[in-house]
């Protein structure tokens, strides 16, 4: 599988900066990566899985993936009550 980098251009000094330093510092770079692949690209969250889980890719994967679906049917849960209360 090729690891494709972001292509997000981050600002020298910026706390983005920094969570990748710490994130490659622990040896955790590819895993990130990997993360960043499936759409997980907020840094911060990534580096507490990776610290969490010392880096076991499948476990942070589903992990995430599961906070994932139970955050998309809370926003469907909210759409049907929206369109309840509008109904009456």
């Amino acid at each position: 599988m090729e690891i494709i980098q972001p292509s997000i251009q981050l600002p020298k000094g910026s706390a983005r900066l920094r969570i990748l330093e710490k994130i490659k510092d622990l040896g955790f770079e590819t895993q990130n990566k990997q993360l960043i692949q499936l759409g997980f690209t907020k840094y911060s969250q990534n580096l507490r899985y990776l610290k969490e889980y010392k880096g076991d890719f499948e476990i942070i994967s589903s992990k995430l993936i599961e906070r994932q679906s139970l955050k998309v049917k809370r926003k469907i849960s909210i759409m049907k009550w929206k369109f309840k209360v509008r109904k009456n």
